[in-house]
């Protein structure tokens, strides 16, 4: 199966560009923000936010709001994901010294949304394929897996509770790179797709940088992920992901961002795209700056189709230093 290979070079271009551009000084903002693959496939995965501010300190609060929709059929298989999710995460970031550690909690809501009319807007605005939305029903759930005539998943109910809460720990090493690991607790249902049903375990390298005007970050990382939750028979017990930053400080209220996430494949022994592909997410927007309140919000598209959701809205609010 032939894929572009245009998202994935574009990627390393990015990557490239911000390793040369190590030039800058001391840190003093978050070069990321919390953003990643929502998509009902990864949620079994240690997938962690990326760029974090290693010197700051204090609570956040983010919303993504996350729509999805594939329908692929091959020879014994079929996948069917329709469904939104607004995932609600309260974050929490304490430093000591060199030292940083945080928690980061998530609820979830999972059912048809709202979005499914405005989103084929957009598309055909645009002239971008929808995919096949207009044949069906708009807002609707509809999460299913079959394979060889029988179903391995069928989910059709909403619903909301906690999802899988992460830990993790991170140390300087220098004036820009810093290492982290970061510990999955399953807290969230595996039977209502809300967590995993293991305990996950990660840990990535960052370097960031910071200038007058422009900041950014690139970080590569590994998790491993044992057997459980969404197609557990089918999942990647190891996954590597990297992320990506070029932001522009406008003026000195407005920051204007501009971020890449990337994973490998979650899932083997398929031949379903939107479960054999790696995932690539680019994801455009600004934080607005209020004394000690930040407040970021930026839109997500999949530059890999089908393997990531198809759209998606982040807002976050943040406050400390």
């Amino acid at each position: 199966m032939t894929q572009n290979p245009m998202p994935l070079r574009a990627l390393r271009c990015a990557l490239s560009l911000l390793l040369v551009s190590q030039s800058a000084v001391a840190l003093a903002e978050p070069t990321g923000v919390s953003v990643r693959n929502e998509a009902s496939t990864a949620r079994g995965f240690l997938l962690p936010a990326l760029g974090r501010d290693p010197a700051g300190q204090g609570w956040s609060l983010q919303l993504d709001l996350s729509n999805e929709f594939v329908v692929q059929q091959e020879p014994g298989e079929s996948l069917i994901l329709d469904s939104e999710t607004a995932s609600l995460r309260p974050n929490w970031q304490g430093r000591y010294g060199d030292w940083a550690l945080g928690v980061d909690l998530q609820f979830l809501h999972q059912g048809g949304g709202f979005m499914d009319g405005p989103i084929q807007d957009w598309h055909e605005f645009f002239g971008l394929p929808n995919a096949g939305r207009e044949r069906r029903a708009e807002d609707q759930i509809r999460i299913q897996y079959q394979r060889d005539d029988n179903s391995l998943v069928d989910f059709s109910n909403s619903g909301a509770g906690l999802g899988d809460t992460q830990l993790w720990l991170g140390r300087s090493l220098g004036e820009h790179s810093l290492w982290r690991v970061a510990l999955s607790l399953p807290t969230g249902d595996e039977a209502q797709l809300r967590g995993s049903g293991e305990l996950g375990v990660g840990g990535w390298l960052e370097s960031q940088w910071q200038g007058s005007r422009f900041s950014g970050f690139t970080a590569v990382g590994l998790s491993h992920n044992p057997a459980g939750g969404l197609l557990a028979e089918l999942r990647r017990e190891t996954v590597g992901y990297a992320g990506a930053a070029l932001n522009w400080r406008w003026t000195e209220w407005l920051l204007m961002r501009s971020q890449l996430y990337a994973h490998s494949p979650l899932y083997e022994n398929t031949r379903i795209e939107a479960l054999e592909r790696p995932g690539l997410q680019l994801s455009l927007g600004g934080t607005l700056q209020f004394g000690a309140v930040a407040v970021d919000i930026l839109f997500q598209e999949d530059l890999v189709t089908t393997s990531s959701s198809d759209f998606a809205w982040h807002l976050a609010v943040r406050l400390g230093n």
